[in-house]
């Protein structure tokens, strides 16, 4: 399991066991059985005002999985991927497990996309099975709809390029 937490500056002053127990306790919101689990290792970084380079809003400098080369094809977490994000992949049917932060998922996706390309460009091979995520619930759609209003609209505002969208 990986976890990372955005804007946590209140954990930085906490010891490492009182981290686990919180990440322990946020997990088991989601899936009941983390609360009697037992962390076997674990490796915790601090890292005071700072940022992974997946920060909000850096979708938009994500890179393709094509390339301007026609036989070169790109793969990783931080690629775009029609099958979606790291949080989306539907880890179940992929037969692999993660929690919170998986960007390893997506680097399995964005992998098998690439020996696809690949297999398409050498007209040779087998085709890799990737299952797509499932369609958000309504609210979500809805949700994210009036996100990408109230963000064209604010984006016609001076100085809107300066803010945290």
């Amino acid at each position: 399991m990986s976890d990372e937490q955005y804007r946590a500056n209140e954990l930085l002053p906490l010891e490492d066991e009182q981290i686990v127990s919180k990440v322990t306790s946020y997990l088991s919101n989601c899936i009941k059985d983390f609360k009697n689990a037992t962390v076997t290792d674990k490796e915790i970084g601090r890292f005071p005002n700072s940022l992974t380079h997946f920060f909000p809003g850096s979708y938009k400098d994500m890179m393709r999985g094509s390339t301007s080369f026609p036989n070169l094809f790109m793969a990783g977490d931080w690629i775009i991927t029609r099958y979606g994000s790291w949080s989306q992949i539907n880890a179940e049917k992929l037969k692999i497990w993660f929690a919170a932060f998986p960007s390893q998922e997506k680097s399995y996706v964005t992998g098998l996309e690439a020996a696809n390309r690949t297999v398409d460009y050498l007209e040779e091979g087998s085709f890799a099975k990737i299952i797509p995520v499932e369609e958000d619930e309504p609210h979500i759609q809805a949700l994210r709809s009036l996100n990408r209003s109230f963000n064209e609209i604010t984006a016609q505002f001076p100085l809107s390029s300066y803010f945290l969208q």
